[in-house]
């Protein structure tokens, strides 16, 4: 049944509202000049070399080559491409995964004792990696990761066999996806979603690391050579924030207050354009868009550069008797202006008695 809408009031003021200096912006580097730039990066072990548009990181004598960004960033993507003739199948001839640990992408230590690891990166064996540390009651950690899942990258051998490797890595509250290419034909994926409940939820920095030879007595190195890696220019775009709550009746009669307030978020540098889409599905299924209270269906806001806002998206002030009884839901998505992917979900339930 199609239900009239003209107690509904979309409330959605973005565009008014001022950013949060505060926020931390994520990351842009095109490795320009001869050094690298120490107002973003640490190095922690090794000696990365810059040139010409590039980074190298190297590792020998029994040392890993290790380099982790001074920002932070909460979710996002990452883009970049990396140069290899180290890069390792996913397994050996004997069927046992090849042994590396060089990793790019996502990862930080914290923590009480900063022992608490947690990470989302691209192993060099062809994996997506996922590590979620769980502290104790005091926020220590110690040894590996309790929570870790090594997602087989599809199409590996293909991609690698060109040595160069163009790189996405999306971080977001509800999934990751890594999507790696050659540059040409070749192409993989590895996906991890929400029925695995370990993505990391905090704010992580950008790590590079590459491995070197294991020797006897040295547990600092993993691999069967020393690994070098060459990474071209590096991009980290972060994604925009939603989370619904609802403010005014959840078990709601008829005269009942409904609203729903909305926490926006643009952790990044950056101003983000989307597309907004909202709307109730009914107990029927049948479901009615409330993006926009003309006739067009399509509302594209500006999120400016660190904005961290709370507003009331969405109200009804006296809930009609005509409504369908049962569980209903309201959906916000920010999607992409472009090609309509989505950048940032979520959904509440209600019922109407």
């Amino acid at each position: 049944m199609k239900i009239r809408l003209i107690h509904f009031i979309l409330l959605f003021i973005v565009s008014w509202l001022p950013p949060n200096v505060n926020a931390d912006p994520c990351l842009y580097d095109e490795f320009n000049g001869s050094v690298l730039d120490e107002t973003k990066w640490n190095v922690f072990k090794g000696n990365p070399t810059v040139n010409a548009g590039s980074i190298q990181l190297a590792g020998f004598s029994g040392s890993r080559a290790d380099t982790q960004s001074k920002t932070v960033c909460k979710y996002g993507t990452l883009q970049t491409s990396i140069t290899s003739s180290d890069w390792k199948p996913q397994r050996l001839p004997d069927d046992s995964p090849t042994k590396t640990d060089s990793n790019f992408g996502f990862e930080n230590f914290t923590g009480a004792n900063g022992q608490c690891h947690y990470a989302v990166v691209l192993v060099a064996n062809g994996h997506l990696g996922i590590l979620r540390a769980e502290p104790d009651a005091q926020g220590n950690c110690s040894g590996d990761p309790v929570n870790q899942n090594y997602i087989a990258i599809s199409n590996w051998d293909a991609v690698r066999a060109s040595k160069t490797i163009y790189i996405t890595l999306t971080w977001t509250p509800n999934s990751v996806k890594l999507l790696v290419s050659d540059g040409g034909s070749n192409s993989g994926m590895a996906y991890i979603g929400t029925d695995k409940p370990i993505i990391p939820a905090i704010p992580l920095k950008i790590r590079l690391n590459a491995d070197c030879k294991a020797v006897t007595g040295n547990p600092g190195c993993t691999s069967d050579t020393d690994e070098t890696y060459k990474i071209d220019n590096m991009r980290v775009s972060g994604e925009p924030l939603l989370s619904l709550a609802l403010t005014g009746c959840t078990n709601c009669k008829a005269g009942d207050t409904f609203s729903v307030n909305a926490t926006v978020e643009n952790p990044t540098s950056d101003t983000v354009k989307f597309e907004l889409k909202a709307g109730v599905t009914q107990p029927d299924g049948s479901e009615v868009n409330i993006s926009s209270i003309t006739n067009d269906k399509h509302l594209e806001v500006s999120l400016p550069a660190g904005l961290n806002t709370a507003l009331e998206l969405f109200k009804v002030l006296q809930i009609p008797g005509n409504l369908q009884k049962g569980t209903w839901s309201y959906e916000a998505v920010l999607l992409s202006p472009e090609l309509g992917h989505t950048l940032a979900r979520d959904v509440k339930y209600f019922t109407i008695e």
